[in-house]
Parts: structure tokens; C-alpha cells; sequence
């Protein structure tokens, strides 16, 4: 269901500092999943080349009770300014879940046929597990290594990105999406 529109060729090839891309960006609670029932809470910092997101789940869209944590961690992230967007691609270096909740750790080590806790087995609250290369239903990762690509559109000290952080598969640079997800994410105080 995710469509990516192709590129154009009219990108400024010229290398560019992250444009006001570095730094420290959050979004608020933002409703997801079916019926909108569940919320998240994303942070991303990226400086000197390197991009850290972390994702936590809630129970429900009000997002005071975590059930998950999904931490990324990427490298070698390069930049070029683009007509009115940032392009940009960084390589895997890791991708963890954490479950947050007793109720998930039970869910993810059920034993009864069903694929669940994303193909893995022991799971413990609070222990992240690599999930590189996994589908956590509904979302596929990409394995360590793999290059992922990426655009930001930065105003009004918020930026919104294409594919961060529900798609987590754009190994693609023709197949960036030309707009960005709904998502604002505003700039926070570095830590």
C-alpha cells in the first residue's frame, strides 16, 4: 500500500551540510495502527555523519503506556540539497526491539504455530533483541549494511521526512517518495 513516486532527475548534485538537518527532532503522540488505537513517539537525532531514531509504541493513541521500543542506529549518512527537499541515504548498523510490557513479552514467545515477536524466540522485558532483517508485523526491516534512502523537507524549525520511521526498506534511490509522511517532528533540546 506504500506507493513511491520516482524521483526527478533535476536534484543539485552538489554536497551540502544537512541543510538544518543536524540536530535533535521529536514528534508528539501520534495516533497508529488499525482504528487508530495505538500511539508513538519518535526521537531522532542526527550529527556528524550519523543518524540514532528511536520509535516507542503505546497501548493506546494517548501514549502513556509503552508496550515497545524500536531503536535504530545508522551510519555514513551523506546529504545533497534537492529542489525544496533534502536527499539523503545512511547505511544499517543496527535495528533492536524492546519490549516494554510483561503483556507483549508473552505475546512475542507464544508457541502455537503463529509467527509472532517477529520470528524470534526468548524474549524478555526490557532486553532488546536485533530485529535487522525481520518482519515485525506490519513492518519489514532492513537487514545491517543494507543503504537506505531517504528526503526531509525542513520549515518552520519542524522537518518531516519521507519515509522515517515507517518505511524501513527504500534500498532504492530512484524510489524515494516526492512528499513527505504527515508526521512533524520539531526541534528539541540536545541532551
Amino acid at each position: 500500500m506504500i506507493l513511491f513516486a520516482t524521483l526527478l532527475a533535476a536534484s543539485v548534485a552538489i554536497p551540502v551540510q544537512a541543510e538544518g538537518l543536524d540536530g535533535n527532532w521529536v514528534s508528539d503522540c501520534t495516533p497508529i495502527g488499525k482504528g487508530v488505537r495505538h500511539g508513538i513517539i519518535t526521537r531522532i537525532a542526527i550529527k556528524d555523519g550519523a543518524i540514532e531514531a528511536s520509535a516507542r509504541l503505546y497501548a493506546k493513541n494517548d501514549c502513556q503506556t509503552p508496550t515497545l521500543e524500536v531503536d535504530y542506529h545508522g551510519t555514513d549518512l551523506q546529504t545533497r540539497k534537492n529542489e525544496d527537499s533534502i536527499l539523503f541515504h545512511h547505511t544499517v548498523a543496527s535495528i533492536t526491539l524492546t519490549p516494554l510490557s510483561e503483556a507483549v513479552v508473552a505475546q512475542y514467545n507464544l508457541v502455537d504455530g503463529e509467527v509472532h515477536g517477529c520470528g524470534l524466540k526468548g524474549w524478555a522485558l526490557n532486553v532488546p533483541k536485533s530485529v535487522a532483517g525481520r518482519t515485525c508485523d506490519p513492518f519489514y526491516f532492513a537487514q545491517e549494511r543494507t543503504t537506505l534512502y531517504d528526503a526531509a523537507w525542513i520549515a518552520d524549525d519542524a522537518v518531516q521526512f519521507a519515509s522515517l520511521p515507517m518505511i524501513w526498506t527504500n534500498a532504492d534511490a530512484g524510489r524515494r517518495t516526492s512528499k513527505p509522511l504527515p508526521v512533524r517532528y520539531n526541534r528539541a533540546a540536545s541532551k
